[in-house]
């Protein structure tokens, strides 16, 4: 059960709104960390695509797609996809799904250093192919209004996240 309510959403403000979906979200996951994956994909798709969105732009935010694929292992490329369609941020769907395809078809590249430890991540990055879309992710990411698009998204559909 969800500890969202229509009055926490419709008395949040917009750049705390976001955040407490996300929050909400992962609380499911307390103690079961380790299958959040599966937890998520219990969830409606609603749910799944704001957290996708969210965990995607956070790491590329901290890591880049590189760090978003290593920290997921791929496992929300589609919905993650999905999501920032669904909001309405067309040209960053675009974007990821690129990611999405190079991560598909140099998986042994790009994964060939990343053997656990932190000196495999950090020279996971050198000729990296996913590196060149970071930069194009921050533009877009503001070119589109990602934070507005979300926070109408969670607004329009808050039925449906509680």
């Amino acid at each position: 059960m969800s500890t969202l309510s229509l009055q926490k959403i419709d008395s949040a403000k917009d750049e705390d709104i976001i955040w407490m979906v996300f929050e909400d979200i992962s609380s499911k996951f307390t103690g079961h960390y380790h299958n959040r994956y599966e937890i998520l994909s219990e969830m409606n798709l609603e749910r799944q695509m704001i957290y996708a969105v969210w965990v995607l732009e956070m790491e590329v935010r901290n890591g880049g797609f590189n760090q978003y694929f290593y920290n997921t292992e791929g496992r929300l490329k589609h919905t993650s996809a999905a999501g920032f369609r669904k909001v309405g941020a067309s040209k960053l769907a675009a974007l990821v799904m690129r990611a999405n395809e190079i991560y598909v078809k140099q998986y042994e590249a790009i994964t060939e250093k990343q053997n656990g430890s932190l000196e495999g991540f950090s020279a996971s990055y050198e000729n990296n192919p996913l590196n060149d879309l970071d930069t194009e992710f921050y533009r877009l990411e503001e070119e589109e209004q990602l934070e507005k698009l979300m926070v109408d998204y969670i607004r329009k559909n808050k039925q449906k996240l509680i």
